[in-house]
């Protein structure tokens, strides 16, 4: 990331949940067995992806991430965008705060 211009490679402002399946397993002995696999969700950053893979991080700071997820696309049940706002708009601005215009505590009766 060049530090004067202050961009990142990564997109903030896009965060992404994912649904999908992963493979499961039983550290038990069992006599009735039932095949099963783990429906997981994972939230964070789309740091890569092409056709058959996507890669989530966690954590992103400069040009590097970390806590990389590589799920493959085949595994994917529900893939859902979550756009988070950059900065206040104008146009939807929000009412200014009233934080600090009572007091902390009420008065208790003697």
């Amino acid at each position: 990331m060049d530090q004067k211009e202050g961009r990142r490679d990564v997109d903030t402002t896009k965060v992404v949940v994912i649904e999908w399946i992963d493979a499961m397993t039983v550290g038990s002995w069992e006599s009735d067995v039932k095949p099963n696999l783990a429906t997981c969700t994972t939230i964070g950053y789309v740091v890569a992806e092409d056709n058959d893979c996507v890669v989530i991080a966690s954590t992103i700071s400069d040009n590097m991430s970390n806590c990389h997820m590589h799920i493959p696309k085949r595994w994917i049940n529900k893939r859902r965008n979550i756009t988070i706002e950059a900065k206040q708009r104008k146009s939807k601005g929000k009412s200014v705060s009233t934080m600090g215009t009572r007091p902390d505590h009420r008065s208790v009766p003697a």
